[in-house]
């Protein structure tokens, strides 16, 4: 559905669309570093994944990456390539997800 200009018949190009999207997105990304919610957010986001045990699971990831490369042929780029997308990789993902999920659901 594409955001509206001054009336409901007047639709945005996907250009202005995209303009108008990043220019909201760099005045929230803003807002929230002036009133300190970035940090406090982080810090949250931060105390859930380690609560969750994320911080181990992507640990022991890590280690049977590292231990199924040959140490000669071990590069801390391919590694990081290999772990990024699971560790970004969806909540439902996990196996502590439902932990996750019901944590964020209380959160407002």
């Amino acid at each position: 559905m594409a955001l509206s200009k001054k009336s409901s018949d007047q639709e945005l190009s996907q250009d202005e669309e995209a303009k108008l999207i990043e220019k909201i997105s760099k005045s929230a990304q803003k807002s929230l570093e002036q009133t300190g919610e970035k940090a406090r957010l982080k810090a949250l986001l931060k105390k859930r994944l380690i609560d969750a045990g994320w911080d181990v699971e992507m640990t022991e990831y890590c280690q049977e990456v590292i231990r199924n490369q040959s140490l000669e042929h071990l590069d801390i780029n391919e590694l990081v390539q290999e772990i990024a997308p699971t560790s970004r990789g969806p909540p439902f993902a996990w196996p502590r997800a439902g932990y996750v999920m019901n944590c964020f659901a209380g959160c407002s």
